[in-house]
């Protein structure tokens, strides 16, 4: 069961090229926006999973191209709106990746 409050929390946080992967993986705009980065260059969001500690700043720098700039990754996840209804298809940016809602958050 998903707790509502962390999750209402962490939308509530600006994304930030300081935060780590794991923080980014757990915010549903940052996931998404990684998840859209990763696929334009032909990766999955797996990819990142081992660098989960790291800062995205310093990830975007490993991996070039697919997160770089770095602000420009930053200024298109806090682009993406969510809805306050829990049911809309909009709440979860990864709906418009061609992904259902979860129940459960992976990290």
């Amino acid at each position: 069961m998903i707790d509502e409050a962390f999750v209402h929390d962490q939308q509530g946080a600006e994304l930030t090229a300081e935060q780590t992967v794991r923080d980014w993986l757990i915010d549903p705009r940052g996931k998404a926006a990684l998840a859209s980065a990763l696929a334009e260059a032909g990766l999955p969001l797996d990819t990142l999973r081992p660098l989960s500690g790291f800062t995205i700043r310093s990830v975007a720098s490993m991996i070039g191209g697919a997160l770089s700039p770095v602000e420009g990754l930053v200024d298109r996840a806090r682009g993406y709106l969510l809805s306050d209804d829990w049911g809309a298809a909009s709440h979860w940016v990864s709906a418009a990746l061609g992904r259902q809602p979860s129940s459960t958050i992976s990290v």
